[in-house]
């Protein structure tokens, strides 16, 4: 596959790993609420084991900056890393919404984005390894 198609590819699902969470995600009553609204009702309700988790999720855009800002500069191991944690928690927390049928369509679009997030990192993964391969062998 083509190095710049996969580039592209991770930095377009890393945008759209950091934009999903502002989507619309659990729906009570007449009222849709976004996933940070979520958790900062987890919050106000003294829900403290969530904290680690909601500290996380509010990182979930700054790792997102980071795929594309490691891609940018070569680093495509650690645009990887960043992308799958990212994909991982986005796709693992609009799975748990999805099952417990609250879920608005911001948690179904999590699910599939963090699931070809995880592909994307997979992706990223064996393309550095084929590009340090050739580095190495050209450096030999």
């Amino acid at each position: 596959m083509n190095p710049r198609v996969v580039r592209a590819t991770a930095a377009t699902v890393a945008l759209a790993i950091g934009l999903v969470p502002q989507l619309p995600w659990v729906v009570t009553g007449s009222r849709s609420r976004n996933s940070y609204e979520v958790f900062r009702s987890a919050q106000s309700l003294g829900v403290d084991e969530l904290t680690p988790l909601r500290v996380a999720w509010f990182l979930v855009p700054v790792a997102a900056l980071g795929v594309v800002g490691w891609l940018a500069v070569g680093r495509l191991r650690l645009a990887a890393a960043f992308l799958g944690a990212a994909s991982l928690l986005v796709a693992g927390v609009a799975l748990v919404v999805v099952v417990a049928g609250i879920a608005a369509a911001g948690a179904r679009v999590g699910v599939v984005v963090g699931l070809v997030g995880i592909a994307s990192a997979v992706l990223l993964i064996v393309r550095g390894s084929s590009d340090a391969d050739r580095a190495s062998m050209s450096e030999a």
